[in-house]
């Protein structure tokens, strides 16, 4: 009887969390198909290899962003995808991967919206905005543990391997982003019509965030570290496919980008405990 009772104790209070999670995992899924819908987040990840999975622009050179199709690949899809769907295997416990993925949505919108363009791109802003607003509030209002979105991740300790590689990697990007912003307000082609050059300078931002988030001792790093890792993997191979094109960090770009992805692969091997007692020691405080 007493056993019974405790039972039906238990259920009520189950329940809900299951709902929860069953309706943020389903809401997750979706954001997924609507950012693939609006944004063509998967779709051009093979262009810079000369695969064209969409119809052509009239009057535009074929693959004349191939370079940029690579980037808008990584902003697009492998970091906020990637940290959203990551966040599917207990959400609650990694709100960081949450925190990223609105950061990564949230920067992407406002680059198209703040950043001057010519006059054919005046609407591409609110488009873009209305666009990533969909996703990212699907994502926050189902998250099942609000108020884990506030938590700070910078109060954990740092790991200094990651710290370094993420520091390195900034001042490598930052020649490539001074670059970018230069074009971004000077010319007016194809390429600076379509914000490309901006979106490489927002592209540059991310991933040195992602590095020095994920050099936080904090549930969820290691999955950032990876996606920023697979992102510099990814960079590095269409580097080597597009040498000859528009903005193409070319070989020399390519084969620090390949180098920087496995460093950045393998620094969760030398963390990963170090991230794990930091997870308990954040359950533990939050029980108290």
């Amino acid at each position: 009887m007493h056993a019974s009772t405790r039972r039906s104790h238990l259920t009520p209070n189950r329940s809900p969390a299951r709902w929860r999670h069953a309706l943020y995992t389903f809401a997750a899924l979706l954001t997924v198909a609507v950012m693939q819908l609006f944004m063509g987040s998967f779709t051009v990840a093979l262009e810079p290899f000369g695969v064209k999975l969409g119809v052509f622009e009239p009057g535009v050179p074929r693959f004349v962003d191939a370079w940029y199709q690579a980037q808008w690949a990584v902003l697009s899809a492998i970091l906020p995808c990637g940290a959203l769907l990551a966040s599917l295997r207990r959400p609650t416990e990694r709100p960081l991967l949450i925190q990223f993925f609105a950061l990564v949505v949230s920067l992407v919108a406002l680059t198209f919206v703040v950043v001057p363009g010519p006059e054919d791109t005046a609407n591409i802003g609110l488009e873009l905005l209305i666009a990533a607003g969909i996703p990212l509030g699907l994502a926050l209002s189902t998250y099942p543990a609000p108020r884990a979105l506030l938590r700070r991740p910078w109060r954990a300790p740092v790991h200094l391997p990651t710290l370094v590689a993420s520091a390195v990697m900034a001042l490598a990007l930052l020649p490539i982003t001074l670059r970018e912003a230069h074009l971004q307000a000077t010319t007016r082609d194809y390429l600076a019509q379509h914000l490309t050059h901006a979106s490489a300078v927002t592209l540059a931002l991310l991933l040195t965030a992602g590095g020095l988030l994920s050099a936080f001792g904090t549930p969820g790093a290691r999955v950032i570290r990876i996606l920023v890792g697979l992102s510099l993997l990814y960079l590095g191979l269409c580097a080597f496919a597009t040498v000859e094109r528009a903005g193409s960090w070319g070989a020399p770009g390519g084969a620090a980008a390949l180098l920087g992805g496995l460093v950045f692969l393998t620094l969760p091997a030398w963390s990963g405990r170090r991230v794990g007692s930091n997870a308990a020691r954040d359950r533990h405080d939050e029980g108290h």
